[in-house]
């Protein structure tokens, strides 16, 4: 009795220490993990690439509806309707039916009306217009841009390290490493490097030696001996 008892607890500890291990996070190498980075990066440029063909998309649509809009008004006004009941007529037409249209008020109608008569009846200049700010406060120089293309083409270097470099140099007041890989995605290039952690700042990376420790370590002792020997 006493016997199957402990056969049933030892039993129950190996279970135990299986659902322990299967808990732990399995170990990976390196080039697992580098693969793992390579396709995360092409996921974001693919997403990237859908985002603004969506964005393209659906200026083009905004475009269509606006000539078809003013087309629908200008047709009600050489059949000879007033222009109050002309702007009723296609409000009430093209009014919003679903959740995601967008609304359509006299004012905006009359304003689509007046830039297409302005514009000598070419309806282009009826297309979205982009929001991009006029003037941008700040905006890194053209020299500067230069450089981050150079060192990184010729050095390799992460967005963090390049930005460091130019600190240090006194080339730049403001710049961080998450602006530089924005324009290193403006310009083209491969955003990640897929190098060490420790070498992102221009930290001088030092591999870990288990050898090297436990050498050391074994001299500890007798070299603390030796020092409170001499102190005394």
């Amino acid at each position: 009795m006493n016997g199957s008892t402990a056969q049933r607890k030892q039993h129950q500890e190996h279970k135990t220490k299986r659902k322990e291990h299967a808990k732990r996070k399995a170990k990976v190498s390196k080039g697992q993990v580098l693969a793992r980075r390579r396709q995360m990066d092409r996921a974001r440029r693919a997403r990237q690439r859908r985002e603004k063909r969506e964005h393209t998309q659906q200026r083009q649509r905004e475009f269509a509806r606006r000539v078809k809009v003013v087309r629908y008004y200008q047709a009600l006004r050489e059949r000879g309707v007033f222009e109050q009941q002309a702007v009723a007529y296609t409000l009430d037409y093209y009014r919003p039916r679903a959740d995601d249209d967008p609304p359509l008020s006299a004012s905006t109608l009359r304003q689509w009306v007046r830039q297409v008569k302005q514009a000598g009846g070419h309806y282009q200049v009826l297309r979205p217009q982009s929001r991009r700010p006029r003037h941008i406060t700040y905006q890194v120089a053209a020299q500067v841009v230069g450089l981050i293309f150079a060192l990184r083409h010729q050095k390799g270097w992460g967005g963090h390290r390049i930005a460091a470099e130019l600190k240090r140099r006194g080339l730049v007041d403001h710049l961080t490493g998450r602006t530089v890989y924005t324009i290193l995605d403006r310009l083209g290039l491969p955003v990640k490097t897929y190098a060490l952690k420790g070498q992102s700042d221009g930290i001088a990376y030092r591999r870990y030696e288990k050898g090297w420790l436990i050498g050391n370590c074994r001299d500890i002792p007798h070299r603390w001996g030796q020092e409170m020997v001499s102190s005394q």
